[in-house]
């Protein structure tokens, strides 16, 4: 399994991934080995979000405190899951090639401000909170860390830590 080496702290800050430019967020020294990333998209709420990957959808609706949700599964059995949609562009059964437009940007779901206290309706009604919580499971169980996501989705902070 793909792994990120070295010891280079991941930090909030402005990157480009796969799936666009943008903003890392949320993100300290510590809290880079937990899992999954948030990610703010340039363009902010409604901002099209486009499939890092290929694969097949396996999921695609609202999944809780998630928000809207698209699970995409690879052929080597991992998962890429981006929550907080605003739109949803996809089904469950189909597949989908890198690029692909999946959904739009949004703050669905439990958004929580940057000081951790959950957000109030106003506020989400007005797009503050907006960003891409990005998860990838791996395929023998468990979850890539911040830092780990981040690189496998290209981060150019992180290409020459990769593994």
């Amino acid at each position: 399994s793909t792994s990120v080496k070295g010891s280079n702290k991941l930090t909030n800050g402005k990157t480009s991934l796969s799936l666009g430019g943008g903003t890392v967020t949320g993100i300290d020294g510590s809290s880079a080995w937990k899992w999954g990333l948030d990610f703010v998209l340039d363009g902010g709420k409604g901002a099209q979000v486009k499939s890092p990957i290929s694969g097949t959808v396996i999921a695609s609706a609202n999944n809780g405190g998630w928000g809207n949700q698209v699970k995409i599964k690879l052929d080597d059995g991992r998962e890429v899951w981006i929550s907080h949609l605003d739109a949803l562009n996809v089904k469950q059964g189909q597949k989908i090639t890198a690029g692909m437009l999946i959904g739009k940007q949004g703050n669905t779901g439990t958004v929580l401000s940057g000081t951790g206290g959950k957000l109030t309706k106003a506020q989400i009604a007005s797009g503050r909170g907006t960003h891409l919580d990005i998860t990838i499971k791996k395929s023998e169980g468990g979850y890539y860390t911040a830092r780990e996501v981040a690189a496998l989705l290209g981060d150019q902070r992180l290409k020459q830590y990769l593994a």
